[in-house]
């Protein structure tokens, strides 16, 4: 379906404008690869296809410092492909000018993507922006992902720059390029680029390793991100909860531990067993969340559906596990109890044939010490509902998800200020400083009315330690400093 946009889009193009009239922006990066062999298929439907090919100029702007293995890769695509490289050592902005004056240039393919920085402000077909020369700017893969890309890549056998094999996910030039550290393992080696998995909320993940040299740029990204929490989604199923019969410790529990290690919980979810609802849940949640803790449904009785629902929510099928069948047949060995049979069969056996049938790709993570796995499919944690079971893999599971952050460099930091003023006295101060770092630091407020010796906490929470502590030394300026009880 993306494919088929984006012809869509270079065909509009091509319908609007000769090949002599449109330029490729070429810098040998993965998504100008995947723009420039979109582009030749689309001059290839064009009568006298070679020609026009030929016509059609890649405009490269040379970075600094640049890496000889993009050198390499560029020279490749000029020899194998015929292209027409012009490179520019000018800003982006003179360097158009320059086409525009000397190129007749009236439209530019570009590699863009909406995760790209001020990617959401352009359109498939943008002019160019006030001040700068006239033209149009033409945007193919506006809306593919990360994963989109390197589908395309290797389902096709394009030939791409050699250092994506290295542990770059994002290339630039040698003073603002690093390898990503989510890629980065154990041993000190680096996975692939393609490797890299990416929730659509994660999708900037890719640039973690390309660093800001420009004030102005920096402030302007910085800006145009915005603070989104590292947010965690819980899902907690069994209709026996529904109905009062059974009280739900678990998520006051998940919520403030999690809390505790500095992970946000942005939805609480509470769901009858009904597997539909299960998989629109987890659908929903995976692609907005870095993770989604499951609770409850995963037994071997008629009623826990959680596996299965999981596996339609991911789209993926449902699998027999040995690892967990040969696990189970070791805590079954270990049990002295006999288990009842049931028509002649072993009803354990019986029983757990449905817990060994998993999400396709599911990971046994086995804690130290620990006789059952946490199970995890993609960045879905699957728990049981039994509180003390639910208990025990609810600390490994919020260890690992906070390691998975903290390896694509998200952090959260908070503060508290126990504050002896009613929370109305309050309200006008916090709503002006929430207006001046919306997007930044998220701000709340909670009275007490007990005989506390404060009446308010104020909590500030944000991914940017100098943005949460700002925020605290302008309310600690406001507040009378004979009001504030405690700052934690």
């Amino acid at each position: 379906v993306k494919c088929k946009e984006a012809m869509d889009t270079i065909h509009g193009a091509l319908r609007v404008y000769a090949p002599s009239e449109l330029a490729i922006s070429f810098n040998g990066g993965k998504d100008a690869t995947v723009l420039l062999h979109l582009v030749m298929a689309g001059i290839a439907s064009v009568k006298d296809a070679g020609k026009s090919m030929g016509q059609l100029p890649c405009v490269y702007f040379e970075e600094e410092e640049c890496f000889e293995e993009v050198e390499e890769f560029i020279r490749y695509c000029e020899s194998r492909f015929g292209l027409r490289i012009v490179r520019l050592k000018a800003g982006y902005k003179e360097g158009c000018a320059h086409m525009v004056t000397n190129f007749g240039t009236k439209a530019f393919f570009l590699g863009t993507r909406k995760s790209d920085p001020h990617g959401h402000l352009v359109e498939k077909f943008s002019p160019s922006t006030k001040g700068w020369p006239s033209f149009m700017r033409v945007h193919p893969i506006l809306h593919w992902h990360y994963a989109d890309i390197w589908k395309f890549i290797l389902e096709f056998g394009i030939p791409y720059c050699v250092l994506y094999d290295c542990g770059y996910t994002s290339l630039g030039g040698k003073h603002n390029t690093e390898k990503n550290h989510m890629l980065r393992q154990r041993d000190g080696s680096y996975l692939p680029a393609h490797s890299l998995q990416l929730l659509e909320s994660e999708q900037h993940m890719e640039r973690h390793a390309r660093k800001e040299t420009s004030g102005t740029s920096a402030m302007v990204t910085k800006t145009a991100s915005h603070f989104k929490p590292c947010s965690v989604a819980l899902i907690t199923i069994g209709n026996e909860v529904l109905s009062g019969k059974i009280q739900d410790s678990n998520t006051s529990c998940a919520c403030k531990y999690l809390h505790s290690l500095g992970i946000s919980v942005a939805r609480v979810l509470v769901i009858p067993d009904e597997i539909h609802l299960i998989a629109e849940a987890v659908r929903e949640y995976s692609s907005h969340h870095v993770a989604v803790i499951t609770m409850g449904g995963i037994g071997p009785t008629h009623d826990d559906l959680t596996l299965e629902a999981v596996g339609q929510g991911l789209g993926v099928e449902m699998v027999e596990n040995e690892e967990m069948q040969k696990l189970l047949a070791s805590l079954k060995c270990e049990n002295e109890e006999m288990q009842p049979k049931e028509g002649g069969k072993d009803r354990s056996t019986w029983d757990t044939c449905k817990m060994c049938c998993l999400p396709k790709g599911t990971e046994l993570l086995l804690e130290r010490g620990k006789k059952y796995p946490l199970l995890r499919c993609r960045n879905v944690y699957m728990l049981p509902g039994v509180p003390q079971f639910m208990r025990q893999q609810l600390s490994y599971a919020g260890e690992m998800i906070k390691l998975s952050m903290e390896c694509a460099g998200r952090k959260f930091h908070a503060k508290q200020i126990r504050c002896a003023l009613d929370e109305p006295r309050l309200t006008d101060l916090l709503g002006e400083v929430a207006e001046k770092f919306a997007g930044l630091v998220e701000i709340g407020s909670y009275p007490y009315f007990d005989d506390s010796p404060f009446k308010t906490i104020i909590v500030l929470e944000g991914e940017e330690e100098e943005e949460v502590d700002k925020t605290l030394r302008m309310l600690l300026d406001r507040i009378p400093p004979e009001a504030v009880t405690a700052v934690e």
